[in-house]
């Protein structure tokens, strides 16, 4: 049995010569919340994107070191297959704006052959959006664009859109940052909700975010992890 959903030791990158992480080691326990917290342009956003390998997709980037994802080095991995397990969600909601909110979550599944039919699509749809506790907001306005709702509910869009894919882990780059209270609130309880099933990964700037949520705390400043984490419930 997998002691740690993501593992890594001793990461460098680069872009473009410049150097952003360095010498990061650490261990996201399975089916936890991990907070990465700190300042901006300290790494975080990077260190996420290069997880599931979103950061292949830069120009120039050179790493080092060795990442873990799921009990495989993440070299191993057909990059559409990780960032499937692994799904990366930004800080700015972009739901597909020509698409309709069942299209949104439809998308994935159907690309990705996870269902036979339009009856358990349909099902899929609803689970998504009910874990994102969106579903009660939405179910009648389904054919509508996602224009029609406010950034707090198209951000739970997105979640819900990563949800459909039934990942391991959800790496969430400072999902509240520009949503109201209100909303901030129900994605709080959603990912308190979802850790019982799958492994989060948030990085945030707000430290009682981070109080709240957090069964594993790190620091990172400048691109280094620089304080031992204060929660170590795992």
């Amino acid at each position: 049995m997998m002691e740690y959903a993501v593992s890594i030791e001793n990461l460098n990158l680069w872009i473009s010569g410049r150097q952003i992480l360095y010498d990061i080691s650490l261990r996201v326990p399975i089916n936890k919340i991990t907070v990465i917290i700190g300042p901006s342009g300290g790494g975080k956003s990077t260190l996420l994107k290069t997880v599931n390998r979103l950061i292949d997709l830069y120009k120039n980037v050179k790493y080092t070191g060795k990442i873990v994802v799921l009990g495989r080095d993440t070299r191993k991995w057909n990059p559409y297959d990780l960032r499937r397990a692994a799904v990366y969600v930004s800080q700015t909601p972009n739901p597909f704006p020509h698409m309709s909110i069942y299209e949104n979550i439809a998308l994935g599944p159907v690309l990705h052959n996870m269902v036979k039919d339009k009856e358990e699509l349909d099902q899929l749809v609803r689970w998504a959006l009910e874990k994102a506790m969106l579903w009660d907001e939405v179910k009648d306005r389904l054919d509508e664009k996602p224009g029609i709702l406010s950034g707090g509910q198209q951000q739970r869009l997105c979640i819900a859109r990563a949800l459909a894919l039934k990942p391991k882990i959800l790496l969430l780059d400072e999902p509240t940052a520009n949503i109201d209270p209100e909303n901030t609130e129900k994605i709080e309880e959603v990912l308190r909700s979802l850790c019982r099933e799958l492994t989060v990964v948030l990085v945030t700037h707000d430290h009682g975010q981070a109080e709240r949520l957090a069964d594993k705390l790190i620091h990172m400043k400048r691109g280094r992890i620089v304080v031992p984490s204060k929660i170590q419930a795992v």
